[in-house]
This record gives structure tokens, sequence and C-alpha cells, in this order.
């Protein structure tokens, strides 16, 4: 009968193997950064490519994949973001957004949606708000509003600001959702008293956790009545959404007399609501945000198309249109 003995490894193959783990794990960790590397370059060259270059009255661009949309020293995964950077547009200035309060950093994700860079509320107290106390943007009777965003939280009841100005209470400037319904998304301000929302805003089915989503807001002129909601038109990914009335509607009996959106004499907040400079934040966004565009114009349904489908062809999202 043979004898069978146990043959344990030597230090030697035991080195070898271990060499070639680690070899295995850098590989893979290169990999990793190669591949991520070429899908910013490549949403990049969409951009470039692009119409949205040429598309006049921007008032401000975020770009989560931007070369110098962050400090350099805030592109790893999970950093604390202090600045984000508005991009470089014609006829305005940049329109810079930053946090100095640690606490309330929103955070980087180096694959967030679509595998791109995005930034991420914690729907806590993170937010941004921009550099100057008096930015002025939406001083217009019309706006054009894009934002690429993926809830990560939607609850009946719990409203969440995405991009806000304060003004005079009934000519707030408010784009989020759950206005009035979970899952609706459209456009708010304040009763003159500022106790009651006033917003036109879609169905329930509009936001949807975890769903990544182009959305589109177009304002025009007119009409511009109190309870008048025909001149605000919305859009998912590409398709008309019905708007409701959420009491007297977005167009207050304020913006009635004044004639305009937004007086320019507040920050502009990302992530919260926030009525003035001293005031409590609320109404945090939960979720991830990628890209978004705010023009002080109206745009024609060429041009919101043309917006709609780089914004879905960059961040990996279907945008179709009705027939």
């Amino acid at each position: 009968m043979l004898n069978k003995k146990n043959k344990a490894f030597s230090l030697v193959e035991l080195s070898v193997v271990i060499v070639i783990v680690m070899i295995m794990i850098a590989g893979l960790i290169q990999s990793s950064r190669i591949i991520g590397a070429m899908r910013i370059s490549t949403a990049r060259n969409v951009t470039q490519s692009s119409s949205m270059p040429w598309i006049n009255y921007i008032v401000t661009w975020y770009d989560a994949t931007a070369s110098d949309a962050f400090l350099e020293s805030e592109t790893d995964d999970g950093d604390k973001i202090s600045r984000w950077n508005g991009a470089e547009v014609r006829y305005t200035d940049r329109i810079n957004l930053n946090q100095t309060d640690d606490d309330k950093k929103p955070i980087y994700v180096s694959n967030g949606m679509y595998g791109l860079p995005s930034i991420r509320f914690d729907g806590i107290d993170d937010y941004l708000s921009s550099e100057n106390l008096e930015q002025s943007i939406l001083t217009y009777r019309s706006a054009s509003v894009f934002i690429v965003f993926e809830p990560k939280v939607v609850t009946a009841n719990d409203k969440r600001s995405i991009l806000y100005q304060p003004s005079e209470c009934g000519r707030e400037f408010d784009v989020g959702y759950n206005f009035a319904s979970k899952g609706n998304f459209g456009i708010a301000s304040s009763s003159e008293s500022c106790g009651q929302t006033n917003a036109t805003a879609s169905g329930i089915d509009f936001v949807v956790q975890n769903e990544k989503i182009v959305a589109s807001l177009i304002i025009y002129q007119t009409p511009m009545a109190s309870g008048d909601i025909t001149n605000i038109k919305s859009f998912r990914n590409g398709y008309s959404e019905k708007l409701y009335k959420v009491n007297n509607g977005y167009t207050s009996s304020l913006m009635e007399n004044t004639k305009k959106y937004s007086d320019g004499s507040n920050r502009l907040y990302i992530g919260a609501r926030k009525i003035n400079d001293n005031a409590v934040p609320s109404s945090f966004f939960n979720g991830l945000l990628g890209e978004m565009i705010v023009f002080n114009r109206s745009l024609n349904n060429e041009d919101r198309k043309e917006i709609e489908k780089y914004l879905g062809k960059k961040w990996g999202i279907k945008v179709n249109y009705e027939q």
C-alpha cells in the first residue's frame, strides 16, 4: 500500500500565489479606473458634439462630468463637495455653488448614474448655494429648466426641493417634487402669507424611487394670471405630462402683478429650500444629481427635444416622443 503524505505549500509557493493575487487585484483596480475614465471622456464628447453649447440664453449650467466642475482634491469617490462650478456660458457670468459647513456638504459619487460622476444629497442637511448673495436668475417672464436626477427616497407629503431661489412670498422659484402628493414633479411658490404652497405639478408617477429621470419645465410668458397654469409645460424623458393645480397654482396674484418669477435678490440654492440667507433650510433633496441647465427664456419644441436627447444619450436614459 502506498503511503499518503500531506504536502504543505512551501514559503516560495505561497509567496508566488500572493504575488499573483496582488497582480490580479491591481489589474482589476486599474481596469476599473480605465473604464471610468473612458466613460467620462465619452460623456464629455457627447456634450461637445451636441447642440448645447450653441443654444442661447443659458443662465446657469451644472454638469458633474465637466473637467472643471469640482476641486481636483474632491473628485475621489466619497469626497465631500465644497464647490460646484457652473459651466462657462454666454451672456452671463458663471454662477458657482459652494458649501462651507463640512456637515452639510453633498458627496461625490464616482460611479453614479450610468457609471458617471454624480452628486449625492442625503435628504437630511446637504445643500449648495450660490457664492453671490444677490444672484440674478429668471428675472424675465419666461424660463426653461432641465434636470437629470435619481431620487433615492419618494414618500408622501415630504416636499423635496432641487432648485430654489427665494423672493417675496408668492414669488419663490421652487422646482422639485412631492408638492401635493407622492411622486409628482413641478414648480411651486408660497402664498403671500408664506404659509401655503401654491404649485403646478404633474401626476403621481413622474418621480419614481431609484429611477433616472430627465425632467423638463418650460414656462411661457403668457398667460400670467392668478390660478392659470396653461403657461407651464412639463416633460418626463421627452413625454408631455399633464399638470394640475395645487391650491391656486404656481402663478400667484403677486406674480401677476410683478410680471416676473424672481427678482434676483437672494442666493440660488440646490438641494434644499431656504427662504433667506439666515433661515433654517428645509425640504432637502434625497438622491443623485447629474446635470442641470437653466435658461431665462422658453425654448421651442425643437430646442427642447435637442436638449432632452442630449441628456438622455449622455446619462443612459431612454427619451421618447409621442408620434
